[in-house]
């Protein structure tokens, strides 16, 4: 049936693991929002710059 054509499979994870990727995600999420947050203190400090 698939002769010459390419065939995808597909897996699907059950409904109740859905709060583990979600927390895995903003855990993600969060980390680099720290790392930014991290390299625009640096970048401030290493140039001086002030917000007044």
């Amino acid at each position: 049936m698939a002769r010459g054509h390419l065939r995808t499979r597909e897996t699907f994870q059950p409904a109740d693991r859905i709060g583990h990727f979600h927390l895995v995600l903003a855990a993600g999420y969060a980390g680099i929002g720290v790392l930014a947050l991290a390299a625009v203190w640096l970048a401030v400090r290493s140039t001086g710059l002030s917000a007044g």
